[in-house]
């Protein structure tokens, strides 16, 4: 694989950028210019300001405004195979959001691992508090992730079954309805089994918690994609915690999502990487 392989996507949803924000994408020309870059904006979005300050950056992809209305428009779209489609001739993906930052270029040595997905490191129920014993769990985060087109495609187009008869049985035990709903489930069951409303397509379609959740669930639960053991994957982004990431391992990750942020779950972000990233301390 070489660096003309791979892309990099910058979601926009605005106008104009603020301070960080234009710090951010402009450390990501300097340090990511020998790849694809790319704008991915709503239709109708006035670029000039993305012009005039990124001029360096010459692909502006745009797609349904439906896709940046919000959180949900978000998910949507990073779980339409279409959207991966449009980057078909690239093998592997990196997504930076305007809150990530990256410190020097590894992201060839992260592709060429050959996982389906990396993310942001997450520990115990996503939000966990490792000063209060949650362990590390997962890289999961999606504002700074690198993704298999080929795989990405593939899952969220998929039709095959994912539950045996005897886990959609259980499933539907388990659940507290009606006794004409439950009749209803039960009889559908057979056509569940040969995937009807049991794939990852459906599943894509109807989800309604965050998109990288999506895909954690496709590995940890299905084992349908392949992703990296959280010890494997320290070094590629920080997400939340990252003073006691910094402690514990010694080093810096290629790379991190929200910087600047200090609002809940991100409290002593932007204290912390403002600090090492004035001081080029990384």
């Amino acid at each position: 694989m070489e660096k003309k392989d791979i892309c990099v996507i910058i979601p926009l949803y605005k106008e104009v950028l603020n301070d960080y924000e234009i710090e951010s994408v402009n450390q990501c020309v300097k340090i990511l210019f020998d790849y694809s870059l790319h704008f991915v904006c709503p239709q109708g979005l006035n670029i000039d300001f993305y012009r005039e300050n990124f001029s360096e950056i010459k692909n502006v992809l745009f797609f349904d405004i439906v896709y940046f209305e919000g959180i949900n428009g978000y998910n949507r779209l990073m779980l339409s195979p279409d959207f991966y489609r449009t980057f078909a001739r690239f093998e592997y993906m990196l997504v930076y959001q305007t809150d990530c930052y990256v410190f020097r270029d590894e992201l060839l040595d992260w592709a060429n691992k050959g996982f389906d997905y990396i993310g942001g490191i997450w520990f115990e129920d996503y939000h966990g508090n490792p000063n209060l014993g949650a362990k590390l769990w997962c890289p999961g985060n999606g504002g700074l992730s690198l993704r298999k087109i080929k795989t990405m495609i593939r899952v969220l187009s998929s039709k095959r079954p994912l539950k045996n008869w005897s886990q959609l049985l259980n499933e539907k035990k388990r659940k507290r309805e009606n006794v004409f709903n439950k009749l209803k489930g039960m009889i559908l069951i057979p056509l569940n089994v040969l995937g009807y409303k049991n794939n990852f397509k459906y599943m894509a379609s109807k989800y309604e918690l965050f998109e990288d959740v999506f895909f954690m669930e496709a590995g940890l639960v299905y084992n349908n994609i392949k992703i990296p053991i959280v010890e494997d994957a320290i070094f590629f982004s920080w997400d939340k915690n990252p003073q006691y990431l910094f402690n514990k391992f010694k080093g810096f990750p290629f790379g991190c999502h929200a910087w600047y942020r200090d609002d809940v779950p991100y409290e002593g972000n932007k204290e912390f990487w403002v600090e090492h990233i004035n001081k080029e301390l990384y």
